[in-house]
């Protein structure tokens, strides 16, 4: 793959494209973990879109799905919407980092509650990808949501990248140096 000013900021369009697995847990504000979880996600680009077809399943049996629309707005800026998303999440890419910021309601306890997520993504090499997502009520972290991500395959003939190749550490090579975020 050709690095070129052009496509540094959309790494993260074509690490999702295909099929992608993740496992992860939440953990409450003392680092107690309260859930464990597998998601299966299947990403399709058209244009300046990416689809995220995400299939959750807890530890505990509940299955969940959401569906994200993200759109690239140029400038390694993206704008996402999901059915349970409230508003418009934002992103910004450099390097191999990614903060995606959104609102969203979660229902604990019987309760519903209007959290708002700061998810920071890191591109590690070829095959991961790692996720910390601090959940926020009044500005105060109340959970955090660990990730670990590996791309499984691709479609073949549909504009997707081979993401079983080298190229993550290429790209982090690259790039990963000349942009520092949260050091």
């Amino acid at each position: 793959m050709t690095i070129n000013a052009n496509s540094r900021h959309s790494i993260y369009f074509t690490i999702f494209q295909g099929k992608t697995e993740a496992w992860g847990m939440v953990q409450d504000y003392s680092g107690k973990q309260l859930r464990r979880f597998h998601v299966e996600i299947r990403g399709r680009r058209g244009g300046d879109t990416l689809t995220l077809n995400e299939h959750f399943v807890y530890d505990d049996g509940e299955k969940q799905q959401r569906v994200w629309h993200i759109r690239r707005t140029g400038n390694g800026r993206y704008e996402g919407t999901a059915g349970d998303i409230e508003g418009v999440a934002r992103g910004q890419a450099a390097g191999n980092a990614f903060n995606w910021r959104y609102s969203m309601n979660v229902t604990a306890d019987g309760k519903t509650w209007l959290l708002h997520f700061d998810d920071w993504l890191y591109l590690r090499d070829d095959t991961h990808l790692f996720n910390k997502t601090a959940m926020k009520k009044f500005g105060i972290t109340v959970a955090t949501v660990t990730l670990i991500f590996h791309p499984k395959n691709t479609i073949k003939g549909e504009g997707y990248e081979n993401s079983t190749d080298n190229w993550y550490q290429r790209l982090f090579d690259r790039l990963g140096r000349a942009f520092r975020w949260r050091t």
